[in-house]
């Protein structure tokens, strides 16, 4: 790969934090449902499971300048746990059971490495943490993550930023009525991932799924894409993926959520 585009870095679009993936556009992350059987007598068999996972990964040259300092790493671990307020735990909708696994990898020693993980993994993303004093903040969009690692209010940080790759715009005033929590999208001090969160994202999904004729449905999903392959962050799309096949078959775009101040 390096051979045939070695004109090209791998910085070289996406804001300097590209991602790559097994397909040839990419997706940012993947979205497995398991349909439940209504007719069996099995009440566990009749609920729909839904598993989304994502990976980030980033290299060593890209943390240099935190100057040596990884604490960063465990504190993306905590903030993605559902103990954490992230995203990392079961969830019970109305519909079906779902669960999140998103994980930030120790930084790779060299490019290939790189380059090799992103091309093995179908849902892996890049990350770039940058300078701690820089006057940039962090900021994530489709299939990128850039983090500042001294930002550090309101708190989740990595949780609110791995929402907008997963497709999520910022909702300002939603409170979960059970939790009392403002949705990790808000700039809240008291943000935390919430059920709302979790369905604006799994719904689409379960509801492309319901479509196809297998029993277990692959679904990637191209955040911040438009139906004809667009960037815009007003639309989200879902496509059913076959691992027969390696190709894309259905497909769904959505509108983005918008939510007003």
């Amino acid at each position: 790969m390096t051979k045939s585009f070695a004109a090209l870095s791998p910085y070289g679009f996406a804001q300097n934090s590209p991602i790559a993936m097994r397909d040839k556009k990419g997706s940012h992350g993947e979205i497995v449902v398991a349909k439940g059987n209504p007719s069996s007598e099995d009440q566990e068999a009749k609920i729909t499971k839904v598993t989304a996972n994502a990976v980030y990964y980033t290299t060593l040259n890209r943390v240099k300048e935190l100057r040596g300092d990884y604490t960063f790493f465990d504190r993306a671990k905590s903030e993605l746990s559902g103990d954490g307020g992230g995203w990392n735990k079961s969830w019970n909708t109305a519909k079906y059971k779902a669960t999140f696994n998103v994980t930030v990898k120790k930084p790779l020693n060299s490019e290939d490495e790189l380059t090799n993980k992103l091309i093995e993994n179908p849902v892996s993303n890049y990350l770039t943490i940058i300078d701690p004093y820089s006057k940039e903040g962090s900021k994530a969009g489709g299939r990128f993550m850039r983090f500042r690692t001294t930002q550090r209010t309101p708190p989740n940080s990595v949780a609110h930023e791995n929402g907008h790759n997963w497709g999520l715009k910022h909702n300002p005033n939603y409170k979960d009525f059970n939790t009392g929590k403002s949705s990790i999208m808000s700039y809240q001090a008291d943000r935390a991932v919430t059920l709302r969160d979790v369905e604006d994202i799994l719904d689409p999904a379960v509801e492309l799924a319901n479509r196809v004729d297998r029993d277990i449905v692959i679904i990637h999903l191209f955040a911040n894409e438009g139906a004809n392959g667009t960037v815009s962050r007003d639309y989200n799309t879902y496509k059913v993926y076959n691992p027969e096949t390696k190709a894309y078959e259905q497909s769904i775009t959505i509108e983005a959520k918008k939510y007003t101040k």
